[in-house]
């Protein structure tokens, strides 16, 4: 039997011993939340020139969330809130550190706990308000996004040097040629020194803990499992994407418990970017296929179709989709729940 015939054979075990969930669960997931990019319109048309428009991904545009982003997905929950047992909310999966830009001698770091670089201190007001309303649950998405020793390597590069005089020093990750640059933050040596520094930059900022990581660009190794639980992490989210460090897919539990901690998957998506056109009719698809099969739906977003500073009019319409997915269950089955991600792991027990 070959590898892609043991893998199926995994999946289709993993499938079948799911433990699975009689309630109808509903939570929405987004990545990159505090993840800083181009400090404005200048810096981000320095990078456009340099390296090409057509050659600029949608991560080139993506931009640190403002209070307008927040502000408006706080009011689409809001006008729900009383359409179910518990209002609609996102887990905002939270990078702790950013490159610090004033840094050009040295990498060095900045902790979101101290503020960002360059983005508005009401933010963090805005993250509070989300939170005591229950329309936000921050939970942890790692250190920096990136393998820190890679990036320490080419720091003194040229290109680098260059982005980050323009006021977006990791611009080059985003250029489609390049989306792979500087990956592996848990393939990094430095990767069990950095998950506690996040895990406790997570605790200074938010007041809590978190009990759910995401590791960037899906890319894990189980040999971080002890390093997640002596940090108090007990569920390990979007388990059905991870890669290995070959880029092999990793075939993981599905919500089931495995070496001390839990694993869950994203069985939902939205994403109306024209390379993905991911729209709440496939969202809701997919949903009604998770409840039949007693699982809880899980929507995968990122912060890039939240962010509006250099694309409001992708904002809009991934909100207007999210809108028809959550309209849909209102009028469907109110008796839904929303939860955190974190809320998800005693259905799972």
């Amino acid at each position: 039997m070959n590898t892609r015939d043991i893998n199926k054979y995994k999946r289709l075990t993993s499938f079948y011993l799911r433990n699975r969930v009689s309630k109808k669960i509903v939570v929405i997931e987004s990545d990159d939340w505090g993840l800083e990019r181009a400090i404005d319109a200048t810096s981000l048309s320095k990078i456009v020139e340099k390296y090409g428009k057509s050659n600029i991904s949608r991560w080139t545009t993506d931009a640190i969330e403002s209070v307008e982003d927040l502000e408006l997905i706080y009011n689409l929950f809001a006008n729900y809130q009383n359409s179910f047992l518990k209002a609609p909310q996102l887990t905002a999966n939270f990078i702790t550190h950013n490159i610090d830009y004033s840094s050009k001698n040295n990498l060095k770091f900045k902790p979101i706990s101290e503020g960002y670089n360059f983005a508005d201190k009401a933010l963090f007001l805005k993250y509070k308000e989300g939170i005591e309303k229950g329309f936000f649950k921050p939970q942890l998405h790692g250190f920096s996004h990136y393998n820190t020793e890679l990036l320490k390597n080419s720091f003194n590069s040229f290109d680098f040097q260059e982005d980050l005089e323009f006021g977006f020093p990791l611009a080059k990750t985003t250029i489609n040629k390049n989306l792979r640059l500087y990956r592996g933050e848990c393939f990094d040596t430095n990767f069990e020194l950095n998950l506690k520094k996040a895990q406790e930059v997570f605790f200074k900022t938010f007041g809590y803990q978190s009990q759910t990581f995401i590791p960037p660009n899906y890319q894990f190794a189980t040999k971080c499992v002890p390093v997640l639980i002596e940090n108090n992490i007990c569920l390990l989210q979007a388990s059905n994407h991870f890669l290995n460090e070959e880029g092999k897919g990793n075939v993981a539990p599905l919500f089931r418990k495995k070496a001390g901690i839990y694993y869950a998957t994203r069985n939902a998506r939205i994403d109306v970017h024209p390379s993905y056109n991911f729209t709440a009719i496939q969202c809701i698809e997919a949903i009604a296929t998770a409840f039949k099969n007693k699982m809880p739906a899980i929507i995968d977003m990122h912060r890039v179709n939240f962010s509006g500073t250099y694309t409001p009019e992708y904002r809009k319409m991934a909100l207007e989709e999210l809108e028809k997915v959550i309209y849909f269950l209102a009028k469907n089955h109110p008796e839904v729940l929303f939860l955190a991600s974190d809320e998800l792991i005693p259905y799972i027990c």
